[in-house]
């Protein structure tokens, strides 16, 4: 923690001194280092993509630049559709890179305040993470595999940075919510028109990844259903309800089982924060309303695939995972302290199981226990339950500000959220998922803004 406190304080002299710099040079330096980023930008466009994608991508590179130099916060929004979005053929270009370079650079340029910087817990131990993995990787059985998970995570981190000091207002955060569930919404949308036109078949985001895009399903399923009490809108709140059917529909497609798990525990956890017996009322008929509409329209395969879960012994692909955990936990007792290496489990759980290979752990705990140790376990566990249990001391906190009482619902969503990662994280490996780190970051930026609404509060108070 010393050192991760320690990295934190130069990192903020760093931010300093480029904000300085910023300030007291001429402007005109930002027009040749903008040409010049388009013109290496657009290059590498046309060097490696077909000429239709590199003159999207070209005219994408202007209009992006412009949006987040003008709304610094929107490079967040847009980093989430590159990273859900991105067609297949695509996959592998670093659009979500580039954008978040736009967005920090718009940050220090436009909106960095020093003094003002988000200071929190869940800073210190992603840094902690972070360090972890690089001394893990330095370890590691082959450090050349360790190059790409640790520029994901380092992506991630700097995500997370971003999003906490520039998500500072309630207006900003109801847009990033929205964001989510619309993002979310649409893409589910397409994969039914498909499965409609074509036939059932799984159905993913980007790359293709219908497991992954279950658990991004999952997560974004409880923003959908608290937007829907807390519009008064009535237009909002239909969008927001027929974004719940279509999240849900959405998860039912990607046929995956730990998304159904998922899905099933977050109806549930749903129902245990319905206090009021209105909200009761309204859930109950939605779940009786998913319950008739699914017994009708589901289909007999998708209903088989379910029910392998608990025949999961004559399933070669539920046994494979069981060896997968085995494998991990052996290296965890081989390498406690350092694992085996960040990115080295699949390329290296042959050597524990001869039965098995190139596969991931398909559990978030036991793939970053094996790969970076039980101390990358244990600041990993403590990131998302400190998130929690802050999350459930600001709804108490806000019960007792003036004009807190419309966060609250907030609170809910981003617990029953956390739980959808950290039941579908079980099943899957989930380290470096975007959207655990957006929301680990809304969590702070929620304790922030209801800071500012009790400072207003307390000063309108002194005026009167």
């Amino acid at each position: 923690m010393c050192v991760a406190r320690g990295l934190t304080k130069m990192v903020e002299k760093l931010l300093i001194n480029i904000r300085l710099w910023c300030l007291t040079s001429s402007r005109v330096w930002i027009i040749p280092i903008g040409l010049t980023f388009f013109a290496i930008t657009s290059w590498l466009l046309f060097m490696f993509l077909p000429v239709k994608y590199a003159l999207i991508g070209s005219i994408g590179i202007i209009l992006t630049t412009i949006s987040i130099f003008s709304v610094p916060y929107i490079g967040i929004i847009l980093f989430m559709c590159f990273a859900f979005c991105l067609p297949e053929e695509l996959e592998g270009v670093p659009f979500s890179a580039a954008i978040l370079g736009i967005t920090v650079l718009a940050w220090i340029l436009r909106e960095l305040n020093p003094k003002e910087m988000i200071k929190s817990l869940q800073n210190r131990l992603i840094l902690a993470l972070w360090i972890i993995m690089i001394i893990s990787s330095l370890f590691a059985y082959r450090r050349e595999y360790c190059l790409y998970p640790l520029f994901d995570f380092t992506q991630l981190f700097i995500l997370y940075l971003v999003t906490i000091n520039l998500i500072n207002s309630e207006k900003r955060f109801h847009h990033v919510v929205w964001a989510i569930v619309i993002i979310f919404a649409l893409l589910s949308l397409k994969n039914a028109a498909f499965c409609a036109i074509h036939g059932l078949s799984r159905q993913g985001g980007a790359g293709g990844d219908d497991n992954h895009f279950a658990v991004a399903l999952n997560m974004a399923l409880p923003f959908s259903l608290y937007i829907l009490f807390i519009e008064r809108n009535g237009i909002k709140q239909i969008t927001a309800m027929i974004s719940f059917l279509l999240i849900i529909v959405g998860i039912i497609l990607t046929i995956s089982r730990g998304g159904f798990i998922g899905l099933c525990i977050v109806l549930f956890l749903f129902l245990l924060k319905a206090r009021k017996p209105a909200l009761l009322v309204v859930y109950l008929f939605l779940f009786v309303f998913i319950f008739l509409a699914g017994t009708l329209l589901i289909p007999k395969e998708y209903v088989e695939r379910m029910e392998t879960i608990s025949g999961y012994e004559k399933d070669e692909a539920a046994m494979a995972r069981i060896y997968c955990w085995y494998a991990g936990g052996r290296m965890m007792m081989e390498r406690p302290i350092t694992g085996v290496g960040v990115g080295n489990f699949k390329e290296i759980v042959h050597r524990y199981n001869p039965e098995i290979e190139g596969l991931v752990a398909h559990n978030t705990f036991i793939q970053i226990a094996s790969e970076c140790g039980f101390p990358g376990l244990i600041v990993f566990a403590s990131l998302i339950i400190v998130s929690l249990i802050k999350t459930s001391m600001l709804r108490k906190r806000l019960k007792t500000i003036r004009g807190g009482h419309r966060l609250i619902p907030f609170t809910h969503m981003i617990e029953v959220s956390l739980s959808a990662y950290v039941i579908c994280g079980s099943f899957l490996s989930e380290v470096d998922f975007e959207l655990l780190y957006i929301l680990i970051a809304l969590s702070v930026c929620l304790g922030s803004i209801a800071q500012q609404i009790d400072r207003e509060f307390k000063g309108s108070k002194i005026i009167h």
